[in-house]
């Protein structure tokens, strides 16, 4: 891709044989230079940029694609002084993933609502039987139900059991290793970690689910208490968000606000 400078078009080509589809223009005849590399050289050298952006970046796995014999083959093929003009690209991909389009934004949010009714209904009675349903029953059902909808999942799902019996549970263990035949009881806080794609649209959701006890009707207050708190520091986390700051400076802030 080219960009001839402001009010022109960019341009988009292929060094191959033929178009690749409705974006990409053939740029390449074998008959008059055989060597493709060369080609691409020639192409470059013909419109000498300033710069020339690959995808290689230290930070960013999405726009650190290129293989280690392309790279190497492609700086052999060019002039020195284009040599020099190589650099990373990494903004301009992480850019472009992040764009939406219009039509997107407006689908997006159906998408999310989707996703959050999937859960209501795996944590709903019509789907959990405590006492018999397990962990990993949710977590098949998850996937069967997302395929009915012909769609997939981004991940994985997970479904996992915080309870409130130190002496007999795990809990680190019921994240970090999670094991399959976790039968859910009453009284168990129940976490998911879920997401569908749709028009190449992900979303990413988590969400807990208290199990009542005979005789309850709502969760415990200690419970209801615990999520206001973690609401709360989720709304200093965000507050603190700011262009130029790292993470971890984020991370100290926020802990120190919301300790104080």
């Amino acid at each position: 891709m080219y960009d001839p400078g402001p009010g022109r078009e960019i341009e988009t080509l292929a060094v191959a044989r033929y178009d690749v589809g409705t974006a990409f223009k053939r740029a390449w005849d074998p008959e008059k230079q055989p060597d493709q590399w060369k080609r691409l050289a020639e192409i470059i050298s013909e419109r000498q940029p300033e710069k020339i952006g690959v995808n290689v970046s230290d930070h960013w796995g999405l726009a650190d694609g290129i293989v280690a014999t392309d790279l190497r083959q492609f700086k052999e093929s060019l002039p020195q002084v284009y040599q020099e003009r190589v650099v990373s690209a990494e903004k301009l991909g992480i850019a472009w993933l992040e764009t939406r389009t219009p039509h997107e934004m407006a689908l997006y949010p159906g998408i999310c609502r989707l996703a959050h009714e999937i859960i209501a209904e795996g944590f709903s009675s019509s789907v959990i039987q405590p006492g018999i349903t397990t962990t990993d029953d949710v977590v098949w059902w998850f996937r069967e139900k997302v395929r009915d909808l012909k769609l997939t999942t981004w991940f994985h799902p997970t479904v996992s059991i915080q309870r409130q019996d130190t002496e007999k549970f795990d809990h680190l263990e019921a994240f970090s290793k999670r094991p399959e035949e976790s039968v859910i009881q009453p009284g168990d806080l129940l976490h998911v970690d879920f997401g569908i794609t749709y028009l190449r649209l992900n979303t990413d959701t988590q969400q807990h689910a208290y199990v009542l006890k005979d005789g309850e009707t709502d969760a415990p207050e200690f419970l209801k208490n615990a999520l206001k708190r973690a609401n709360r520091l989720q709304d200093i986390f965000t507050a603190n968000f700011e262009e130029g700051k790292t993470g971890n400076e984020i991370l100290k802030q926020s802990r120190e606000q919301a300790s104080s």
